[in-house]
C-alpha cells in the first residue's frame, strides 16, 4: 500500500500535494571562483537542455582577495 504522505529530511507532505512539491523544485547556487571560470560554468549549465535558469546574478568581489569572485544562480527543471 502507498503511503499517505511523503517525507523529507523530517518534513510531511501530504500525497496530495505532491505534483504541486515537484514543480516547485528549484535549486540556488552560489559559484565561487575566477571570473574565467564562473563565466564557463554559467555557458555550461546555460546550455544544459534539462535545466532552466530562472535567475543570474551579478559576478561580485570576495572580501580579502581581488582573484577569486562569486555570483548566484536560481535553477529548476526545465518544463517539458
Amino acid at each position: 500500500k502507498e503511503s499517505e504522505s511523503l517525507e523529507i529530511t523530517g518534513l510531511e507532505i501530504p500525497r496530495d500535494y505532491r505534483t504541486i512539491w515537484r514543480r516547485r523544485l528549484m535549486l540556488k547556487i552560489r559559484l565561487m571562483g575566477t571570473r574565467r571560470d564562473i563565466s564557463w560554468f554559467q555557458r555550461i549549465i546555460q546550455r544544459c537542455p534539462s535545466i532552466e535558469v530562472t535567475e543570474l546574478s551579478d559576478i561580485y568581489e570576495n572580501k580579502g582577495t581581488d582573484r577569486f569572485f562569486r555570483n548566484y544562480m536560481e535553477v529548476q527543471r526545465r518544463k517539458k
